[in-house]
């Protein structure tokens, strides 16, 4: 009897621990629940959950789930629910029989994003050695799959020359770069194709550098209307310095700025929406911010 009493305490032990140690897993899961503008569509994000889980979705007991996922290896993962449900309880559960409930405070409030699913915080490119270095940062990825780099010489045409997978679930900064080795001593323009798991993309900002030698007789800016980055096509990247470049508004003060990219400024976020005039060397652009 006293041995039969022993064994049961141990594994009663070792329930309790088992059960601790999932809590523990969850303590810093959250959900958030999203719904895509101007469409009848909604999905919940889980972060921070136990790895390798089934996410189940439930509206005051009823489940409303109309896709099946599970999360992966940082406990992150999503999965499409009904619209017309409130979301009330996530509930992760692992063919070991791990579970994580989701439930209260543990549910953010609904949010809207665009089509796709991935939000840049910046692009940018750099130059070095004859190599176009680009770097990005994604601020939320949610059931991303790859970013495309496309290349152009006239920023029209783009033909993709490599790809980066991407984190796929993520609502913390990712930092991704891709080397373009093939530029040399000329001119391109890039931009990135956000592709989406289920084959939905978006195209990001184009970015612009210029490696060639010498002086380029024809200058131009873009965007323009600009919000906080312009590209400057045609001068050499060498050349991208405070010593060159002047902004002033239409009082003719002088107006901050920094160089961003190998071609690229960003003008100081707190320049209220208006006219301003672009120096570059010798020449003149006229600059609006919206």
């Amino acid at each position: 009897m006293k041995k039969i009493y022993t064994n049961l305490c141990v594994l009663i032990l070792l329930c309790v621990t088992f059960f601790q140690s999932q809590a523990q897993s969850c303590a810093t899961a959250r959900v958030y629940p999203y719904k895509y503008k101007n469409q009848n569509k909604c999905f919940v994000f889980v972060s921070g959950g136990i790895a390798g889980a089934n996410i189940h979705v439930y509206s005051n007991g009823t489940r409303i789930n109309v896709s099946e996922n599970s999360t992966d290896n940082w406990g992150d993962g999503t999965v499409f629910f009904d619209c017309s449900s409130t979301v009330t309880a996530v509930i992760l559960t692992k063919p070991d029989g791990s579970v994580c409930s989701l439930t209260g405070t543990k549910i953010a409030d609904v949010g809207e994003i665009s089509t796709l699913p991935i939000i840049l915080s910046s692009f940018k490119a750099e130059v070095k050695n004859s190599t176009a270095n680009l770097q990005w940062v994604s601020s939320t990825e949610l059931r991303s799959d790859e970013y495309q780099i496309q290349r152009s010489t006239d920023g029209k045409n783009f033909t993709t020359i490599g790809s980066v997978k991407s984190k796929g679930n993520s609502v913390e900064f990712v930092k991704y770069t891709f080397a373009d080795a093939q530029l040399g001593s000329s001119a391109a323009y890039y931009r990135l194709k956000m592709v989406d798991i289920d084959g939905t993309f978006e195209y990001s900002k184009v970015v612009y550098v210029n490696n060639k030698n010498g002086v380029a007789t024809s200058l131009s800016v873009f965007p323009n209307p600009f919000r906080s980055d312009v590209q400057l096509v045609g001068v050499a990247a060498t050349d991208v310095n405070k010593q060159n470049i002047r902004i002033y508004d239409v009082a003719g003060k002088q107006i901050n700025f920094s160089v961003s990219g190998s071609n690229a400024i960003t003008v100081d976020p707190t320049t209220p929406r208006g006219i301003y005039i672009l120096r570059i060397k010798e020449q003149t652009f006229k600059l609006v911010k919206e």
